[in-house]
């Protein structure tokens, strides 16, 4: 049922009052040190990065675009550009919690279903990993002896976390794909919904699966758009993956394929650690490994710019769109009570 206009007014402003509240936490936390880290950057390096951080998200607009044109022509490369930073946004103020929720709500306001949605979003998933996957079997390959001169523990979790990487790529398509695990949950479920109104829900995940499966295939069925995709997810990498190298130059121990092959690593290493959006395990994998290159000192700097160009920059552009789209919605709904009582 439609809500009124003062409804609607009253919980756009909550909506808003809790959105403040929840960025008072994310600062009064690790964004703090962050925004020090940047401050005390040098401007021409922190201009660099920022351009490196703008053309990553600028490439994530065309990744979108090229997802949903078969769903719907009408995409445009700004709607893929704000489906990534409104995201980004969720991302900082849920922990992690609620980055995939906010993509389908933003793919839901332009006109694509939310069985099309899950379905381009895990294809995004499978191509983001398997892109980190290309570069770090490469760089583990390359910078075997490095790991193994001075951080030769970690070998056997790299070898483990590229392992699970694979697992999670072809396990999202396994189970995306399948018919029958898709019609073995839902008669597993069905066994136990006793109630019609259950079995009415049931029925309908089952016809909300079969929509999902019939959107991967879709994807898939597109030889030339996938082969385009795959490539575009690995090269679209390297605006983030170049961030430590241009931080870190001033070293001679460093260069630029060896930074690109330990941040791919990096990104496996913490994505196999259990913490929110990888706050946390990304630093402490980061600092591991960055640190007998260049020192504590420089490491811990440049992790914290790394951090706010990929993670807390992002998330300001979706602040804005998130902004600019509740003052949208609460013009009109003032307008909307001012004609009542007219």
């Amino acid at each position: 049922m439609k809500k009124n206009p003062k409804t609607r007014l009253i919980l756009n402003l909550i909506f808003l009052i809790i959105i403040f509240l929840l960025l008072f936490l994310s600062f009064k936390g690790s964004l703090t040190e962050i925004f020090q880290g940047v401050m005390e950057t040098e401007k021409h390096l922190l201009a660099l990065v920022l351009l490196l951080g703008s053309l990553y998200i600028l490439a994530e607009g065309f990744n979108y675009r090229l997802l949903c044109r078969p769903f719907r022509e009408s995409f445009t490369y700004l709607d893929g550009l704000f489906t990534f930073t409104y995201g980004a946004f969720y991302r900082v103020i849920t922990f992690g919690t609620g980055t995939l929720v906010a993509e389908i709500l933003y793919l839901n306001k332009r006109q694509l279903k939310t069985t099309q949605s899950m379905g381009i979003m895990t294809i995004h998933m499978v191509l983001y990993k398997l892109g980190i996957l290309v570069f770090s079997v490469v760089g583990f390959i390359w910078q075997y002896d490095y790991l193994k001169s001075h951080v030769a523990y970690t070998i056997p979790f790299m070898i483990y976390g590229l392992l699970a990487t694979c697992l999670v790529v072809f396990g999202l398509l396994f189970v995306s794909l399948n018919e029958v695990v898709h019609q073995k949950l839902v008669s597993y479920l069905k066994k136990w919904m006793k109630k019609l109104a259950w079995r009415e829900r049931l029925a309908l995940i089952a016809s909300k699966l079969e929509a999902f499966r019939v959107t991967i295939h879709t994807l898939l069925a597109e030889p030339r758009l996938m082969i385009e995709l795959v490539l575009y997810n690995i090269v679209r990498l390297l605006p983030w993956y170049s961030i430590p190298y241009v931080l870190l130059q001033q070293h001679p121990t460093i260069h630029y394929a060896q930074s690109i092959a330990l941040i791919s690593m990096i990104s496996v290493l913490a994505g196999m650690l259990p913490s929110p959006a990888g706050i946390g395990s990304f630093e402490f994998v980061y600092l591991l490994l960055m640190t007998p290159l260049v020192g504590k000192i420089d490491a811990a700097s440049s992790l914290l710019v790394y951090r706010f160009a990929t993670y807390v920059f992002p998330a300001l552009i979706g602040l804005l769109y998130t902004l600019y789209d509740k003052q949208k919605e609460i013009r009109s709904e003032m307008k909307e009570i001012q004609k009542k009582n007219q």
